[in-house]
């Protein structure tokens, strides 16, 4: 393979890929039935209304008398950052996961020549 058709090729698969995700995410976001994007999208945007109104009333008395930077909003913004990057990392696995079970790649990478130990990330005992 030249490499001249490797950027094409990676451009390609990229394309793929982010088509394969578009459709899941619509997919689950719309309940895992076979309704139109635009009721996921609705449902969608009418939780993140709900979101930011919940936010708009906890977050408010606090900023009508000005955002104080104490040791109270700086516990309660750290645990905020924390729960946030746990979250996104929990999801992140899930979706690796998901996809290596949905697109039977978990079959093929351990058919491949190459040891598992050095495919996956593994405690060793």
């Amino acid at each position: 393979m030249s490499a001249i058709a490797a950027p094409s090729a990676l451009l390609r698969f990229s394309r793929h890929e982010l088509r394969l995700a578009w459709r899941d995410w619509a997919w689950m976001f719309s309940g895992w039935r076979n309704t139109s994007l635009r009721r996921a999208l609705i449902g969608m945007s009418i939780f993140y209304a709900i979101m930011h109104l919940i936010a708009y009333a906890v977050l408010s008395p606090r900023m009508t008398a000005g955002f104080v930077l104490d040791q109270t909003a700086l516990a309660m913004l750290s645990v905020t950052v924390l729960l946030s990057f746990t979250m996104m990392l929990s999801q992140a696995m899930e979706s690796v996961t998901r996809a290596f079970y949905a697109r039977d790649d978990l079959d093929l990478i351990l058919s491949s020549p190459a040891p598992p130990v050095t495919c996956f990330l593994c405690a060793s005992s």
